[in-house]
């Protein structure tokens, strides 16, 4: 299945969410993932994040059978490279 995991959290939790969410997918925006998972590999994931998440952070899970079309809009960053 394809997924897009978008993070409401703390800025001090960030780097927190960030490391959980790469293990799994491809990050696309600040707090924004995607990719294809296996269910036991979501769960992991979901479980790994309610165990970080605080009282006043969200985290949403979409969940596809397949790729959405996407329109890019802006200049794009390289995430992993810090690259404009």
């Amino acid at each position: 299945m394809h997924i897009i995991i978008a993070y409401d959290v703390e800025a001090k939790h960030t780097e927190k969410f960030k490391k959980i969410c790469q293990i799994y997918l491809t990050r696309v925006q600040n707090s924004v993932f995607e990719g294809d998972i296996e269910k036991a590999d979501l769960m992991r994931l979901t479980d790994s994040l309610r165990r970080e998440a605080k009282e006043n952070e969200t985290i949403r899970v979409w969940i596809t059978s397949r790729i959405l079309d996407t329109i890019r809009i802006g200049i794009s960053k390289d995430l992993e490279n810090g690259i404009i």
